[in-house]
């Protein structure tokens, strides 16, 4: 008995690309990267806090090349935040500013209790706002993995 050889060609292996699913989820995951770019996240921080928060973000804050823009972005916000005032013991960031705040003071380097006990102060409550990020976050990242595997003709569980 012979056996039949089977031709493999790009037509007939290559899965089925679903372009209105990709077109949708296209539009779905820019739609949701637009509204967390915009969207502002409350965070914990004192009146004393803050003006520590501005004092490091003004002076204090070492950066390279383009990581100067997120300094830049975040001390506009700090001007913001001091006119409008803080309210209640918070104040209101966008996603990047918090993350951009949270990784400039997680790789400070300072000298001294009393700098360590402010900084420490301001660090935890960028992280506890981290926790607020995380579900837009996870939504973009789960969308992004959707849309890749839509891309290459993939079902998702």
């Amino acid at each position: 008995m012979e056996k039949e050889a089977k031709v493999v060609t790009m037509e007939n292996s290559a899965p089925k690309i679903d372009e209105k699913k990709v077109k949708d989820l296209t539009n779905k995951l820019e739609k949701k990267k637009k509204e967390i770019s915009t969207k502002l996240y409350a965070v914990k921080m004192s009146k004393n806090d803050f003006e520590s928060y501005k004092t490091f973000f003004e002076n204090d804050v070492e950066w390279i090349g383009k990581q100067s823009l997120g300094v830049v972005e975040i001390n506009k916000r700090i001007l913001e935040i001091e006119k409008t005032g803080i309210k209640d013991n918070v104040i209101y960031l966008k996603n990047l500013e918090i993350e951009a705040s949270h990784f400039f003071l997680n790789s400070h380097k300072g000298k001294g209790s009393v700098q360590a006990v402010s900084h420490i102060s301001i660090l935890k409550n960028m992280e506890e706002a981290l926790y607020s990020l995380a579900p837009d976050n996870k939504e973009i990242k789960d969308l992004e993995s959707e849309l890749a595997a839509a891309q290459q003709g993939l079902e998702t569980a």
